[in-house]
């Protein structure tokens, strides 16, 4: 077996049974009854010296399993559509993983694709070869798709057993500490991961920064005043009494008196008096390099020991993990920056780093080291998460959803309650289900007589629609599973029919329009509107609630109609030219009283719901939900449970497929996004699958009061899901599917945000789509985390990007107040 970093089944294979393989497994003694597993120990055997060995094939990819020709990792590629991807991280991060199978001679290609290039035979009869002017240029910046998951790096354990013992944070936290989930203080509602440093790092452009991690990178290079140790592994200051590791200790303040009077510096002692904080050297890992530094606090000239100043490395942007073990800034910031650019994972990221060292003997700090190291410089920024929208506030009036593919391995998860899980004992019925709230209603315990009449005066306004806005060709096509006692039928009957199934105040609107005897402005106008009212969608769909009384007053008022133009365009269009044609006005103020009337009648007798109290404290490490539409981002309300019928189930076009979190093993992640400035309000993780279920446990359980617009990808159904359950706290909000999705859509136009002018511009519907796009790039980082470290993980990278947001905010303002002098 090639001397590999080895997984732990190489290395049961070598110790346990390497041996005896030769006498188990010979073709001189074929296996009796043999099980898979020892038939494709027997197929290994074969392979053991090859550097490509093909692999049992996916459904969607054949895979290889291709060792570097430096004989230094083994990693598995994928080949699909005559593109290898390479699965290892580093060769990720570094941009050189993918490649077309007539590029793999690139000498910018990673290790493994010049072993596949060696290789041929093995791959070239599963690969269609074209001819090059029939092939795209090689892409280096694609990523593998969501199929296409990274293949886990094998764990690089020290090779030398006495270095390692030397050094104890050198060997994985198992063999040091016992690790702890109890990293979240509900008390300050800060995170805290164990370290030496305390101090917040320093910012990349503070000054202090830039100076002391230039100094180190002067170390990285030998130079006079900086030499080898004996081991020719780690830098030391070259001093005239010769080579000693380089000293930290604190600044001396001249001007400084101590608590007993004294000064920490004399005519005698210049420098001051210093003592050994540390027995022992500490390592400083370097960008390019590691060196070893002596540690030492200040005493005053007394030596008081309550008048000692201890070195803590925030002068010199240093943070010390332990004693042993400590890295400035500029190594926190440089993974912070490959994250969010390159998608690196922390294995990829150590992989890089010592990639860069000047030795090939010395590594940088083993992953597991470099976990806790960055989990706790992270921390140290001492960041209440629960911060708002700078314009906004805690309370977004317009605001997106969304869940994604990006969490952490379903049994790490086990202990979280599901967000949609009732809180309380109480049950709840429907206070009017989904046929109750559209236009031709009626309720579940009607007769089916009184249903198909319904039903079927919903088609025959479909007809007529269809008629009048000349689509019916289209319209017949679509129904074509009717049965012929609906379709075969004649207009008379239709409209006979129609009309009375309609509401008295609007029969004489809906005649009209029939009979055409409006002008034809009108009729194309009123076309959407009866488009609606002939569907399920509920009339709060198109008469938005909170506007009633302002439609009321217009509608009584009969003059003037413009201030119903921004949230009822389609109503205000309808208006305007009735107005036109003073002998339709009347017929259609009726119409829509009628309506209005029918709304608030239906919603008068909504389940009153209780006021915001804090239910449940903050503690997203425990409940693995982090959200702040409050200050103090606790549960505002608790949750009955919904005694839903199968009669409110949605019949309807649109369709979402929501994928089941535990069939690839990782949960998902349900963000939220303020759609005017880009603010994410965090998030809750999700353990089996995505559903309406999602956006609407969040939203009663820790908003004070329910937005005015909200987008989702399957608005037109979540809709539906609130208003069966909590119709009072929802049915001011108006719900929209976002642009992005909007195109696949078939559901009225209702849900389309374009058509209301102050939807149109400044509000981004992706919003959450562009936050997917950006949780994307830490997915593989993040995808083998704890469930503490993973939730404290996400919060730091989702308040990078809201600094980010809030920077490019902060700009418009200041470029907005210059234009205004």
């Amino acid at each position: 077996m090639p001397e590999i970093s080895k997984c732990c089944h190489s290395r049961f294979f070598e110790e346990n049974m390497k041996e005896n393989i030769n006498t188990i497994f010979t073709s001189q003694r074929p296996l009796e009854a043999p099980t898979p597993i020892m038939k494709k120990i027997a197929a290994s055997i074969l392979h053991l010296n090859h550097a490509v060995v093909k692999l049992d094939r996916d459904k969607q990819f054949h895979r290889f399993s291709v060792i570097s020709p430096d004989f230094l990792s083994c990693h598995i590629v994928h080949l699909k559509d005559n593109k290898f991807t390479c699965q290892s991280g580093k060769c990720r991060a570094g941009k050189t993983n993918i490649r077309k199978v007539t590029h793999i001679e690139d000498d910018s290609a990673c290790p493994h694709m010049s072993q596949l290039n060696a290789n041929k035979e093995v791959w070239d009869k599963f690969a269609e070869i074209r001819n090059e002017d029939q092939e795209d240029t090689h892409m280096l910046d694609q990523r593998p798709s969501d199929q296409e998951e990274p293949h886990s790096d094998p764990d690089q354990l020290p090779t030398n057993k006495e270095e390692a013992q030397s050094n104890p944070e050198q060997l994985p936290p198992d063999a040091t500490h016992s690790s702890s989930t109890e990293n979240f203080d509900p008390a300050t509602g800060m995170w805290k991961f164990e370290s030496l440093s305390s101090h917040c790092p320093r910012q990349q452009d503070d000054p202090v920064f830039v100076k002391a991690a230039e100094y180190r990178r002067s170390l990285s290079h030998i130079h006079p005043g900086v030499c080898f140790d004996t081991t020719k592994k780690y830098l030391i200051a070259d001093t005239i009494d010769g080579p000693k590791p380089f000293t930290l200790s604190p600044l001396l303040d001249k001007e400084q008196i101590c608590r007993c009077g004294t000064k920490y510096w004399s005519d005698e002692l210049p420098d001051g008096i210093t003592t050994p904080r540390f027995s022992n050297a500490t390592t400083v890992f370097l960008q390019h390099g590691v060196a070893q530094f002596l540690v030492y606090d200040r005493e005053c000239l007394q030596q008081n020991h309550e008048c000692r100043i201890e070195y803590s490395g925030r002068q010199d942007a240093l943070h010390f993990l332990t004693q042993f073990t400590a890295a400035g800034d500029e190594i926190g910031w440089d993974f912070v920056n490959n994250v969010t650019k390159n998608q690196a994972s922390i294995q990829a990221f150590c992989d890089n780093v010592s990639a860069k060292y000047y030795s090939t003997e010395l590594n940088f700090m083993h992953k597991d080291t470099f976990t806790r190291w960055i989990f706790s410089w992270l921390a140290n920024f001492k960041i209440d998460f629960r911060q708002p929208c700078p314009r906004c506030g805690h309370n977004p009036k317009i605001i997106g959803c969304d869940g994604t593919k990006i969490g952490i391995f379903v049994n790490r998860a086990s202990e979280i309650t599901p967000i949609e899980e009732p809180t309380c004992c109480e049950e709840v019925q429907p206070c009017h289900t989904r046929t109750e709230r559209q236009f031709f209603s009626y309720k579940t315990s009607d007769s089916k007589e009184h249903k198909a009449n319904k039903k079927l005066a919903q088609h025959d306004l479909e007809y007529f629609v269809a008629k009048n806005s000349n689509t019916l060709k289209e319209w017949q096509k679509k129904q074509s599973n009717k049965k012929a006692t609906v379709m075969d039928r004649s207009e008379s009957d239709r409209k006979l029919h129609l009309l009375g199934q309609v509401p008295t105040d609007c029969s004489h609107l809906v005649e009209q329009f029939i009979d055409r005897e409006i002008s034809h402005e009108l009729i194309q106008h009123l076309c959407p509107i009866l488009k609606v009212l002939a569907s399920d969608k509920a009339l709060t769909s198109l008469f938005c609630y909170r506007s009633l009384d302002l439609l009321l007053s217009a509608l009584n008022n009969g003059t003037d109609f413009h201030c119903l133009k921004d949230d009822m365009p389609e109503i205000y269009d309808v208006l305007y030219y009735a107005k036109l044609q003073k002998t339709s006005l009347h017929t259609v103020q009726q119409f829509f009283k009628c309506i209005v009337t029918t709304i608030i009648d239906r919603h008068s007798n909504d389940r009153c719901f209780s006021e915001p109290n804090i239910t449940e404290p903050y503690n997203p490490e425990k409940t693995g939900r982090a959200y702040y539409f409050t200050p103090h981002g606790g549960r505002v309300r608790q949750l009955p449970k919904y005694v839903i019928s199968k009669d409110t189930n949605t019949r309807t076009s649109c369709r979402k497929r929501y994928i089941d979190a535990t069939k690839g093993g990782t949960t998902y992640l349900f963000a939220w996004s303020c759609a005017l400035h880009g603010h994410c309000y965090r998030f809750h993780i999700i353990k089996e699958c995505e559903g309406r279920k999602d956006p609407f446990a969040a939203a009663f359980s820790y908003m004070d009061e329910c937005p005015d617009v909200l987008f989702y990808d399957f608005g037109c159904q979540l809709e539906e899901f609130c208003l069966n359950r909590e119709p009072k706290f929802f049915r001011n909000c108006r719900f929209f599917v976002d642009v992005f999705h909007g195109y696949s859509h078939k559901c009225p136009v209702v849900y389309d945000s374009r058509r209301i002018d102050s939807l149109k511009s400044g509000v981004n519907s992706s919003i959450c789509e562009q936050l997917n796009a950006y949780l994307q790039k830490i997915k593989y980082s993040a995808r083998s985390m704890s469930r503490s470290h993973y939730i404290f993980y996400m919060q730091f990278f989702i308040y990078m990007w809201n600094e980010k947001k809030r920077k490019t905010l902060a700009q418009e303002e200041k470029v907005a107040r210059l234009f205004s002098l």
